[in-house]
């Protein structure tokens, strides 16, 4: 199964923006307390106070930081904050151990800033923002005056250094900047006299798990509104792969390229407050830890993962990545068709009483309103998506289902650079035909490839294969609406729909698979 590059606007680490900006609207339960109110608080192991000057106001509206604890990232709930001109004074509230947690917001003239913070309960961080800088002061001004320093120089910042077309090349410049980071901050312990080996343990955690998360989810698409910044891809990794080893004798090294990481490196407790550590774990045992061979997002895959996890994983790290990966495939689709719905939603049962947290149910529920709001039928939308033909004419999906009804239909979406999807069509030409005569199902194979000329070539390459009747270029890729009704996140990737045009599943497994292929196609009313 080859991963591909999309827009996952839920799902992205710059979702975190939306939820900050949105959020505080909606929870703001931010009441205001004086200053007086503040020097009188007994500190105790859970209250940090923050003290922000700064000769821009606008930043103090929504400057909130992202608590890691919560368990899919959220603005730190428990806080009182008060705003007097060029000063805010805030007081987080229910903080039981030292935390790293990531603070942004907007200036005046639409300048973005951006660093990670450490709280340590009991603690005034004091830190100054002019001239477009920030400036901490004060206890543990060492650790984030670095914190802030790594995310804010183009050689040190992941974000600026995104995939061009060699992952060797990638895996050497994101070394690079984990090198460089690391002996910056053994220099900032020297310079500053940094003792506190609790602390110096969480930066260097952070620092681990900000560096394998950039190995195993390359960035590489540009941020819109950020000159020269780019996102995590989190499903891209193999597809980039795939694109350069597909015509090299070699195979690509995955242990050397991640450095042996195992599955020991994800199981300390704490590390789960970590930022980055929760998009990395799951990462990790979807492509790497859990070695099945099944289609990613299908039924198979998720057993297989949920097994691995159980064995694995112990306490909350279990019950999170649990849930992660649930919350993870119900955002690719699973589900959301007849074959698969009440299985999910059975499996969201059996740990709706298993897990511990209040937040971890609560995301359950979601998950299972989601799966009951479901249809599946295609959107007017995506039934409407632009398609091309082999004569260059532009058709739609629903002018296809015109030509013919009561028929089983199979959309095959497929790239002229996806090897797996080139064989498949290749070795499995004779079954496709006896499903075509002795079940009437209809094949479309839809092309998501980026350039159309690079479809036309390698469909004259499969001209034994395919008809012209049979195969269309889909416009705007994995943008347009029927891919993102879909969710089609990785090919090959095949989805079933009956007579009626209902989806009978959104993931199926390949066709060379044929014995399982068939039972479905036998099932379909």
């Amino acid at each position: 199964m080859i991963n591909m590059r999309i827009q996952q606007s839920r799902y992205r680490i710059i979702c975190v923006l939306i939820l900050l900006f949105t959020s505080c609207l909606k929870e703001k339960k931010t009441t205001k307390v004086n200053n007086d109110a503040i020097e009188k608080v007994e500190y105790n192991s859970e209250k940090v106070v923050v003290k922000c000057v700064s000769d821009d106001e606008n930043v103090f509206n929504f400057l909130v930081p992202l608590n890691p604890t919560y368990s899919f990232g959220k603005n730190h709930k428990d806080t009182k904050k008060e705003v007097n001109q060029d000063t805010m004074i805030m007081v987080l509230d229910s903080i039981s151990q030292p935390l790293i947690m990531e603070t942004m917001s907007w200036g005046n003239d639409e300048h973005f800033y951006y660093t990670d913070i450490l709280y340590v309960p009991g603690d005034t961080v004091f830190y100054e923002i002019k001239d477009h800088k920030i400036v901490f002061k004060g206890k543990n001004a060492a650790i984030n005056n670095f914190l802030y320093e790594i995310n804010s120089y183009s050689n040190l910042e992941y974000g600026r250094n995104p995939y061009k077309g060699s992952i060797e090349d990638y895996k050497n410049r994101v070394d690079s900047i984990n090198n460089e980071r690391n002996k910056l901050f053994e220099s900032y312990i020297d310079d500053y006299n940094v003792t506190s080996n609790s602390e110096i343990k969480i930066v260097k955690d952070y620092l681990k798990y900000t560096y394998l998360y950039n190995l195993i989810c390359p960035r590489y698409e540009k941020v819109g509104g950020w000159e020269g910044a780019y996102y995590n891809s989190l499903d891209g990794l193999n597809t980039f792969i795939e694109q350069e080893y597909v015509n090299k004798e070699t195979v690509f090294n995955s242990n050397k390229y991640l450095n042996n990481t195992t599955i020991e490196d994800f199981k300390e407790p704490n590390s789960l407050y970590i930022p980055r550590y929760k998009n990395t774990l799951n990462a990790f045992i979807s492509h790497y830890f859990e070695t099945s061979n099944h289609p990613d997002y299908s039924r198979e895959k998720l057993l297989a993962e949920k097994e691995y996890i159980e064995t694995n994983l112990e306490g909350e790290i279990r019950d999170y990545a649990i849930i992660r990966m649930l919350y993870d495939y119900n955002l690719h689709g699973f589900g959301h068709s007849i074959q698969n719905v009440d299985f999910m939603k059975n499996i969201l049962d059996e740990y709706e009483v298993k897990v511990s947290k209040k937040d971890y149910r609560e995301k359950i529920q979601e998950m299972k309103e989601d799966l009951s709001s479901f249809d599946y039928k295609l959107s007017d939308r995506a039934l409407d998506s632009k398609l091309i033909n082999k004569f260059g004419d532009t058709l739609t999906l629903r002018e296809i289902f015109g030509r013919s009804d009561k028929r089983t239909r199979v959309l095959n979406f497929w790239a002229s650079w996806c090897g797996p999807c080139i064989s498949e069509i290749q070795t499995t030409k004779s079954f496709k035909d006896k499903l075509i005569v002795e079940d009437n199902v209809e094949w479309i194979y839809l092309s998501i490839d980026e350039n159309k000329s690079k479809w036309l070539d390698m469909s004259k390459e499969l001209s034994e294969y395919l008809t012209v009747r049979n195969q269309y270029f889909l416009l705007n890729g994995t943008n347009s609406s029927l891919a993102k009704f879909l969710k089609i996140t990785a090919i090959p990737r095949y989805v079933i729909l009956n007579k009626n045009n209902q989806i009978v599943l959104r993931s199926a497994p390949h066709p060379s698979d044929s014995l399982n292929f068939r039972r479905i196609i036998n099932k379909v009313k």
